[in-house]
């Protein structure tokens, strides 16, 4: 009898580990882990503008090691349910890190370096042709970086459906996004919430070996004319600016404000030969702000932003690669400054200019790559010596992992 119970044991112990195991197997196999890593050498040379001279003058140049490194984590609650984090490196501006770049200078004596939440939302996904999300989340629309930076992370809600057939898609996308919350002040008697709301209606269709995609949005940014600047205070990032405070010495931090409205129409997309071992792309975006007026200092409305660009993937000629170059003029008061691409002219709107890069892969998940800037920051000023040069590149070597 004991025997027969003892046996029994064993076999029970027997039967929970391996059903223990087997979850713990299942739930390993419920969680994503990816990431990558990269290395970037960048020079930028820049004219700068001698006020006491009243001239332009050269600025200082500058060489810089940069690297990034993200992390992400995608955990598979149910069928229908995810949740998505990313931490990532990047450089402490205004109490955070800057939302447009996750790029940290190899400075300070060899200090550490943070490491933020780049990264956390839930997806809900209970088809193919909706999902929602909410949180720290990826732009969730079509768009191209004349707009939006890559490394932008949206705070908020976001709707996604689509309808696909073998040859075409149709999509609507909607989103509310939350960016600043303030409290009563000298400018405003109650308290302050700003944010943005984007709707967008687009299409994809294939035709032959041919693939267009083009989208419509609207853009509106809630809470923004005569109030402070989003993500850092007294900064518009190109935009014009005017005095909000009552009392400037009282509230120096938010002085200025942004003088226009911010309602913008988009229209992107892009035209794509899917060929055997060259695939060309030619894509544009256009954007205009509704909200703006004309600017007393260049005597006209600073409202549209532009870009029109090619890229080009070869394939096993000898190995993978690719080349793209484009060219935008992005007006002073077309979109928020603080939130588009971070690289040309050094951030911001207010500038135009061309982009050449390339890359290829050295070996599995390693891509060396070069990406060079020529802009004119102020372009449209009537004083030719406001127009300023700007030159940057940039040697990078990417892994992925």
């Amino acid at each position: 009898m004991n025997k027969q119970m003892l046996l029994l044991t064993l076999f029970a112990i027997t039967v929970n580990l391996t059903a223990l195991r087997a979850e713990e197997k299942n739930w390993t196999d419920r969680v994503k882990v990816s990431g990558d890593f990269r290395y970037r050498h960048e020079f930028i040379g820049q004219d700068a503008y001698n006020k006491d001279a009243a001239q332009k003058v050269r600025g200082y140049d500058r060489n810089r090691q940069r690297i990034r490194l993200r992390l992400g984590l995608q955990f598979q609650v149910n069928d229908m349910t995810d949740v998505n984090t990313r931490f990532g490196t990047s450089t402490f501006i205004s109490g955070g890190g800057d939302p447009i770049s996750t790029n940290q200078d190899l400075s300070g004596g060899f200090s550490a370096k943070p490491f933020w939440l780049d990264r956390a939302y839930l997806d809900f996904h209970p088809g193919k042709s909706f999902s929602a999300r909410a949180g720290r989340q990826p732009v969730p629309f079509e768009y191209t970086e004349l707009l939006w930076d890559a490394d932008l992370n949206v705070e908020g809600i976001a709707a996604l459906f689509s309808r696909k057939t073998e040859k075409t898609e149709v999509y609507l996308r909607a989103g509310g996004f939350w960016a600043g919350e303030r409290g009563p002040s000298s400018y405003k008697k109650h308290a302050l919430n700003q944010g943005l709301f984007e709707g967008q209606i687009g299409g994809k269709v294939k035709i032959h070996k041919t693939s267009v995609n083009l989208a419509v949005a609207y853009i509106d940014f809630g809470n923004v004319k005569s109030s402070p600047t989003l993500f850092a205070a007294s900064n518009g990032y190109g935009n014009t600016l005017t005095h909000i405070t009552r009392d400037p010495a009282r509230e120096a931090a938010d002085s200025l404000g942004y003088l226009y409205d911010y309602n913008l129409i988009n229209i992107n997309g892009s035209v794509k030969l899917n060929g055997e071992r060259i695939e060309p792309m030619l894509v544009f975006d256009y954007v205009t702000n509704t909200g703006a007026e004309k600017n007393e200092a260049y005597d006209k409305k600073l409202c549209t932003s532009w870009l029109a660009g090619i890229q080009l993937k070869f394939s096993k000629l000898p190995t993978d690669w690719e080349v793209a170059y484009n060219y935008r003029d992005q007006q002073k008061d077309a979109l928020i400054g603080a939130f588009t691409d971070s690289d040309p002219a050094g951030g911001g709107t207010n500038y135009n200019g061309h982009k050449l890069s390339a890359g290829a892969p050295v070996m599995k998940n390693v891509k060396l790559a070069l990406t060079y800037y020529r802009n004119v920051k102020d372009p449209y000023h009537k004083d030719e010596e406001r127009k300023l040069g700007y030159d940057r590149i940039a040697a990078d070597v990417e892994v992925k992992f």
